[in-house]
């Protein structure tokens, strides 16, 4: 039994009845009792076995994210996912509009498209593109009143696309039209400021647009190369088939110039 420590007491004398049957009794008070414990041992620090248990989770843990973190800096398959579904989105318009709409790049020159950093590396890569609306895709005009009451192409803003900095359309192989590589050297432009459009020299690879009639059939099957121009990835290009019907067949290749095979699902591998 720990020592009990009194700290007041009051002695009872004189009238009280306890006291005249024992004198001189001291009544300790109940709420001045202190109990006097043996100090509690240390639980400072962290035993090995909890310091291993650590370790582990935290490997654990390390070995699911880095993968994850790896698979978020792939701007060509982010690109393509994004340009394959544009086209599905300008086909669904089309139809849904009874109107013919069509992509194209932004800019007849790559010189023309703004500088972007990535990796620590500025990088200037054709990857802008504009989507126009008109009565069909015959027309050839912007703005203007054409024959039969219909006017020349017209800007959809709110559908205009831009890829990830690093992707961007590759000069080779060139992009092709019909089967016949795209070899016009003049690209129609309207002007920021309004102005009727201009004819200016291009380069021929971004002198094509993929267009789609009220019915959601392809004017003319483009075939275009993306590129992946950090080139940290297993896919360093990728080729665009897009047929008069049906989705895009996509091609992914590797550094060497090799198909890399679909995965189980179909689905290309980058």
């Amino acid at each position: 039994m720990p020592p009990v420590k009194c700290s007041r007491s009051i002695r009872h004398t004189g009238t009280s009845p306890v006291a005249a049957i024992i004198p001189n009794f001291i009544f300790i008070e109940e709420s001045s009792i202190v109990a006097i414990r043996p100090p509690k041992p240390s639980s400072d620090g962290f035993t090995l076995v909890e310091l291993l248990v650590v370790v582990i989770i935290t490997s654990i843990i390390m070995g699911l994210a880095i993968p994850s973190l790896m698979a978020l800096n792939k701007p060509l398959r982010d690109g393509t996912l994004q340009f394959k579904s544009q086209l599905s989105l300008i086909r669904s318009k089309a139809i849904s509009t009874n109107q013919a709409y069509r992509l194209r790049p932004k800019y007849p020159t790559t010189a023309q498209y703004p500088a972007a950093t990535a990796q620590n590396s500025t990088l200037i890569t054709p990857h802008s593109f504009i989507v126009e609306y008109a009565a069909n895709c015959q027309v050839s005009t912007y703005g203007d009143p054409l024959p039969g009451g219909n006017v020349g192409w017209q800007s959809a803003p709110d559908l205009d696309l831009d890829l990830p900095a690093a992707a961007g359309v590759a000069p080779l192989p060139v992009t092709q039209v019909n089967g016949t590589a795209v070899t016009s050297a003049t690209f129609t432009m309207v002007p920021a400021n309004g102005a009727s459009p201009i004819s200016v020299p291009a380069d021929p690879y971004l002198n094509w647009s993929i267009c789609y009639d009220n019915r959601g059939v392809a004017f003319a099957p483009v075939s275009l190369t993306l590129k992946d121009f950090q080139g940290n990835n297993q896919a360093v290009s990728v080729q665009i088939n897009v047929g008069v019907v049906g989705s895009p067949d996509i091609r992914t290749y590797d550094r060497t110039g090799a198909v890399i095979p679909a995965d189980s699902q179909g689905n290309p591998v980058f």
